[in-house]
């Protein structure tokens, strides 16, 4: 993480970041892997794959944020820009697929307020991905502040 190039704030931004990631996505790889149907419609059971599950989610989060890391230091285009983009781009498209995965547990009579929290929920994702975003360009800037001070 000490890699030359990279200033304390982005730093301290991609630990937060590349933690924070593998256990959000550690524990949505856990809950998607534990959703069981009950009668009543959906419930958490604990099972086999709820452990590979999570590793498997905190795994690719840590691996996105090193590949960012990687591209932040290396400064190369081509390739690796579309390599980012893809990645990032499937990352997204799985993200959504997690979202629409519950409703296959939802009862008939309930589809509507299980899309409700669906777009309750992508709504809430885009506000914090936008804050993400926010302040990854602010510390950026303060950083190309000082650079050029």
């Amino acid at each position: 993480m000490n890699e030359p190039g990279i200033s304390p704030n982005q730093r301290d931004f991609f630990r937060i970041a590349r933690v924070a990631t593998a256990i959000a996505f550690g524990v949505t790889g856990g809950v998607l892997a534990g959703l069981a149907h009950s009668g009543s419609g959906i419930v958490l059971k604990f099972n086999f794959w709820v452990i590979p599950a999570v590793i498997a989610g905190a795994v690719v989060g840590w691996a996105y944020w090193s590949f960012i890391l990687r591209r932040l230091v290396a400064r190369q285009s081509g390739q690796v820009n579309k390599r980012f983009r893809f990645y990032t781009i499937l990352l997204v498209i799985g993200g959504l697929l997690c979202f629409f995965y519950p409703i296959r547990y939802a009862i008939k009579g309930n589809v509507s307020d299980v899309l409700e929290g669906i777009l309750m929920a992508f709504f809430i994702v885009g506000i914090v991905g936008f804050l993400v975003w926010s302040v990854a360009r602010m510390l950026n800037r303060q950083d190309h502040d000082q650079l050029h001070r």
